[in-house]
């Protein structure tokens, strides 16, 4: 039987731009409200790892370096926009 890893750290990286307004997502979301709903449900699962939030358009911008503060991170995720780094 394979061991079980565990990651050490977990990174998202985030499109922002404005192709993730569309409402296309199960029950009418956007591409952006549906990735945020996807990231919160990561981010309750773990237990130690460090995590960082990258959103990119264009260009790539770190919106929350590597951290141990889970409150944080799930604040940042819900105020992520379109255009964000921008």
């Amino acid at each position: 039987a394979k061991p079980h890893i565990i990651p050490y750290e977990i990174i998202f990286l985030i499109d922002t731009s404005a192709s993730m307004r569309v409402p296309d997502g199960p029950e009418g979301e956007t591409r952006l409200e549906e990735a945020k709903v996807i990231m919160e449900d990561i981010v309750r699962q773990l237990r130690g790892q460090m995590i960082s939030l990258y959103a990119f358009t264009s260009e790539l911008s770190a919106v929350v370096p590597p951290t141990l503060d889970y409150l944080f991170i799930r604040l940042s995720i819900k105020e992520l926009h379109i255009d964000e780094g921008d």
